[in-house]
C-alpha cells in the first residue's frame, strides 16, 4: 500500500480513535487515505472469486458473493475493546469479502480451491490459515464460519492492506443475520458477547440446534455434532424453557421489515440506514445508490463523522443485496423459518399435530 504518511503516524490515529479523542482534519486525511488504500486488495479478491464463480463448477450453486469496506463506527468500537488491544496497522478486517453456501460440503470444496489459487499467484500471503476457522471452534457466542486473511506481499517494513475472507452457510448467515437484528434493535453487544447472560445463552443453543439439525455433514470427517454438553433432548428443553422466558425468536418473527428504495444497476453500493418521520410517527428505512470509488470520502467518510449516520460502502449485486444484507432490512424470517424446522427435525419421533400442541405458538410452521 503506497501512503504519504507513515506508520507511527497511523498508530497514533488509532490511538486518538480508540480513546475517542476528535482527530485533527491532517489526521482525518490519514485515515481517509489508509481506508482508501484497501480498494486494490477488494477488487483483486472479487476479480478472483468472480473469475472462480463463473465456472461451470460453481455457477449454478447458489453461492452469493458480496464485498464490503468497513464502517468507520464498527472500526472505532473494535479499536476500543480493551480486550484485544488492536492496533489499527494491523487490523485485518477493514476490507472483506463473504460468501454464503447452500451446504458444508460446497463451503469447503470452494474454500480448499480458492485458497490454491490465490497462494498460486505469490501476490498474497495466506495469514495463520487454520486461527479463524470457527467451525472446527465456535465463539462463544455460538458463531460458526471460516475466515481466512490475506496480505499483499511487499518487501521490507511497508505498509501492507490485509484483506478478510468470510465463508457461512446459508444457515450460519442465517443465525448471524438474527443476532445483528437483536443489536441493532436493541443497542446492544451480542455480537461480541456483551448481552444478557440469558440472550447470550439462547442465541449460542439456536447457533447449536441449527448446526445438528441443518448444517453437519458426518461424511466430512473433521468436526463434531455437538458442540454444546447437551443431548437433543436437553437441547430441545433447555430453548424451550429460554425462548418461554425472553420471548427472542417471537420478537424477530414479528419485527417490521424495514422499507428499502433501491436504485442500483452496478455493484458498488451505499447502503444507508436512517429514521424517517411521517405522520406523527417514524419508521426505519433503507436506501441504496450507486457510489464510485472516487466519491467515497465526500459521500461517505465526511458523512459518517456524524455518529448517527449509518452508512456502508459494499460490492453487491441488486440480486443478491437483500440476501446478503438482509440485518439491514431487519429480515430474519430466514433464521426463524430454519429454527422451527430444526425444532420440528429435533422432535420429529412424534407427529406432526403433537408437535403443534407441544411448542409454543412462536415455534409452528405457517402452513
Amino acid at each position: 500500500m503506497k501512503t504519504s504518511f507513515t506508520k507511527s503516524q497511523l498508530k497514533k490515529v488509532g490511538e486518538k480513535l480508540r480513546h475517542h479523542v476528535p482527530l485533527s482534519p491532517k489526521e482525518e486525511l490519514i485515515l481517509a487515505e489508509f481506508r482508501l488504500g484497501h480498494r486494490s486488495i477488494i477488487e483483486a479478491f472479487r476479480n478472483h472469486h468472480k473469475t472462480l464463480l463463473d465456472r461451470s463448477k460453481w455457477k449454478e450453486r447458489g453461492i452469493l458473493f458480496v464485498s464490503r469496506l468497513k464502517k468507520r463506527n464498527t472500526l472505532v468500537n473494535k479499536l476500543a475493546d480493551r480486550q484485544r488491544q488492536m492496533d489499527i496497522s494491523r487490523m485485518h478486517d477493514i476490507a472483506g469479502c463473504r460468501l454464503i453456501f447452500l451446504n458444508l460440503k460446497h463451503l469447503l470444496s470452494y474454500r480448499n480451491r480458492f485458497v490454491q489459487r490465490v497462494i498460486s499467484t505469490k501476490h498474497y500471503v495466506h495469514l495463520r490459515a487454520d486461527k479463524y476457522n470457527y467451525l472446527i471452534h465456535p465463539r462463544d457466542t455460538g458463531y460458526r464460519g471460516i475466515h481466512d486473511v490475506y496480505e499483499e506481499e511487499l518487501p521490507g517494513d511497508q505498509l501492507k492492506a490485509k484483506i478478510e475472507i468470510q465463508y457461512r452457510t446459508i444457515t450460519q448467515h442465517a443465525w448471524s443475520t438474527a443476532l445483528e437484528i437483536w443489536d441493532q434493535s436493541h443497542l446492544c453487544g451480542a455480537k461480541f458477547g456483551l448481552e444478557d447472560k440469558g440472550i447470550q445463552e439462547l442465541f449460542m443453543l439456536y447457533a447449536e440446534l441449527l448446526w445438528r439439525f441443518n448444517d453437519f455433514d458426518p461424511d466430512s470427517g473433521q468436526f463434531k455434532r455437538e458442540h454444546v454438553d447437551l443431548d437433543d433432548g436437553d437441547l430441545y428443553h433447555r430453548i424451550r424453557k429460554q425462548e418461554r422466558e425472553l420471548h427472542v425468536l417471537r420478537y424477530l418473527r414479528d419485527l417490521k421489515r424495514v422499507k428499502a428504495k433501491i436504485a442500483i444497476k452496478g455493484e458498488d453500493v451505499l447502503l444507508h440506514r436512517y429514521t424517517r418521520i411521517s405522520g406523527g410517527g417514524s419508521t426505519t428505512a433503507l436506501e441504496a445508490r450507486q457510489l464510485t470509488w472516487d466519491a467515497v470520502q465526500s459521500e461517505l467518510f465526511e458523512k459518517e463523522l456524524d455518529e448517527t449516520n449509518d452508512f456502508v460502502f459494499v460490492q453487491a449485486s441488486s440480486r443478491v443485496l437483500r440476501r446478503a444484507y438482509n440485518n439491514y432490512f431487519d429480515d430474519a424470517g430466514g433464521f426463524v423459518s430454519k429454527v422451527c424446522v430444526a425444532m420440528k427435525r429435533l422432535h420429529g419421533c412424534r407427529s406432526f399435530m403433537s408437535f403443534r400442541r407441544d411448542l409454543d405458538p412462536v415455534f409452528v410452521l405457517n402452513k
